[in-house]
């Protein structure tokens, strides 16, 4: 290939790279690189006795780190957007979050687009998450 032509696609590749990133998806990147490439940051998390989660920022989005994160198993509020139970009825249908006992425990580290967000759908109660 000659060089000018291979210059132009890895240009076009780097850029199709990151024009996802800019609009909030993760196409290319595991989320464990993502961490990989992130460095020590700050974590945020929610805690009770009904759930207990940690999570950081990436630079693309907000992950829900596995390691002990645990979510209500109980639906206890009305208040909760239908979009954040949809998406936790996703998660448990994929085998993201798993049934135990008391909870629904994180089996993977998970993307989310906010803290927030991930907050309401580990709650199930509209909250933010504390650093």
């Amino acid at each position: 290939m000659p060089a000018p032509l291979e210059a132009d696609f890895l240009n076009i590749l780097d850029t199709a790279r990151m024009l996802p990133a800019t609009l909030g998806q993760s196409l290319y990147e595991p989320v464990a690189m993502m961490k990989e490439t992130a460095g020590a940051s700050e974590l945020f998390y929610v805690r009770s006795p009904n759930y207990d989660a940690e999570g950081e920022y990436t630079e693309e989005r907000f992950v829900v780190l596995k390691a002990n994160s645990k979510a209500r198993k109980d639906i206890t509020s009305s208040s909760v957007r239908a979009s954040f139970v949809k998406r936790r009825e996703a998660l448990i249908a994929e085998g993201i979050l798993k049934e135990d006992e008391r909870f629904y425990v994180f089996q993977k580290d998970i993307l989310f687009k906010t803290p927030s967000g991930t907050s309401a759908l580990i709650k199930e109660a509209r909250a933010k998450l504390n650093c």
